[in-house]
């Protein structure tokens, strides 16, 4: 796991992870009713399920990001080594617009919306240059 993030709401959570995957967590018991071991050996129900695997995303996820308001369409967003940014919606469970930095950009290594939600910033590493 590269990162895990609290919806605003604190409703989701969503990870991502090196093999080019995201993952929205839900609470509740879900489809598969998965149960986990707790105190004394004992079997308790999980508590968090999965409720959408993301997939599209050719090289591994860094980052993250929730829309501040939860925007319908653009939930979350998501970035890659590939070089791409992806926006989530989450009514849908799935990719609502694929953006491409400059093409010598390099890796998008971080992302974050700004707190009215009509910004999204993202950071890469340029391949040979430095600061």
């Amino acid at each position: 796991v590269n990162c895990a993030r609290w919806a605003p709401d604190g409703s989701l959570i969503a990870s991502c992870d090196a093999d080019a995957a995201v993952f929205v967590w839900a609470p509740g018991l879900g489809a598969l009713g998965a149960l986990r071991l707790g105190a004394g050996g004992a079997t308790a129900p999980e508590p968090w399920h999965r409720k959408w695997l993301l997939r599209g995303h050719e090289g591994e996820v860094c980052d993250v990001a929730w829309h501040p308001n939860l925007h319908s369409v653009y939930t979350l967003a998501s970035c890659s080594h590939d070089g791409s940014i992806r926006l989530w919606s989450m009514s849908r469970g799935e990719v609502t617009a694929v953006l491409t930095p400059a093409s010598d950009a390099g890796p998008v290594k971080g992302l974050a919306f700004d707190p009215l939600g009509q910004y999204l910033a993202s950071m890469s590493d340029a391949a040979g240059k430095s600061n």
